[in-house]
C-alpha cells in the first residue's frame, strides 16, 4: 500500500512540477514578448507617423516621376553655361527676374518662353550700355566693339529677325538646342556687362 501511495505521491509532484514549469514558462514568454519602454516609444512615434507614411506610399509613382523630372530639369541648367557675376545679378532688380526666369523656363522645359526672356535680357543689357536704341543698332554697336563675337551676332540677329515669328507662331516648335543657344548667348552677353 505504502508504494502505491508514494507512486500517486510522486505523480501528483510530476504534475505539480509540470504546472509550475508552464507557469514559470509563461510568465517568462510574457515578459520577453512584452515591449520595452524604448519600444513602446517607438511603436507610438510609429503610430504618430503611419498616416504619413501610407500617404507617401499612395503617392509614390508620382514622386519618383517628380524625382525623375527634376533629374531632367537640374540636368537641362547644368547644361548652361555659368553666370559670373552672380551677386550683380542678385542686387540688380530688373535683370535678376529676367535670367532668373530665362533659365527656369529652359530648365522646365518651355524653351519657347526661354528664348524670349533671354533676348529681354540682351536688349536690356545693351540699352544699359548704349542707350535706348533700336535692337539692330544695338547689335551693330555690340559688334563693332567687339562686346559679341561673329557667331553671336548672326545669332542675335537671327533672333532679332525671328523674334516675332516666335512670339506669335505657336505653331512652330522650338528645340531644346535653339533655346539652348539664345540662353547661352544671353549668359556671355551677361558675364561681359555685368560688373
Amino acid at each position: 500500500m505504502k508504494s502505491k501511495a508514494i507512486r500517486r505521491r510522486s505523480a501528483d509532484d510530476e504534475s505539480d512540477d509540470t504546472f509550475w514549469k508552464i507557469l514559470t514558462a509563461g510568465a517568462l514568454g510574457a515578459m520577453m514578448a512584452s515591449p520595452s519602454a524604448d519600444q513602446k516609444q517607438k511603436l507610438a512615434l510609429f503610430d504618430q507617423y503611419e498616416p504619413y507614411l501610407r500617404e507617401f506610399i499612395a503617392y509614390r509613382p508620382q514622386f519618383l516621376a517628380f524625382q525623375k523630372h527634376a533629374a531632367v530639369v537640374s540636368a537641362r541648367i547644368n547644361s548652361l553655361q555659368k553666370i559670373v557675376p552672380r551677386e550683380a545679378i542678385l542686387k540688380d532688380a530688373k535683370l535678376r527676374p529676367l535670367i532668373t526666369e530665362a533659365y527656369s523656363a529652359f530648365g522646365q522645359g518651355f524653351f519657347r518662353s526661354s528664348i524670349i526672356m533671354s533676348a529681354c535680357v540682351i536688349e536690356l543689357l545693351l540699352r544699359r550700355k548704349y542707350g535706348r536704341h533700336k535692337l539692330v543698332n544695338l547689335i551693330e554697336q555690340a559688334k563693332t566693339e567687339g562686346l559679341i563675337s561673329p557667331r553671336d551676332y548672326h545669332h542675335l540677329q537671327a533672333l532679332r529677325l525671328d523674334r516675332n515669328d516666335i512670339v506669335h507662331e505657336l505653331g512652330t516648335s522650338i528645340s531644346e538646342d535653339e533655346a539652348k543657344l539664345y540662353v547661352n548667348v544671353a549668359i556671355r552677353i551677361v558675364n561681359e556687362l555685368v560688373r
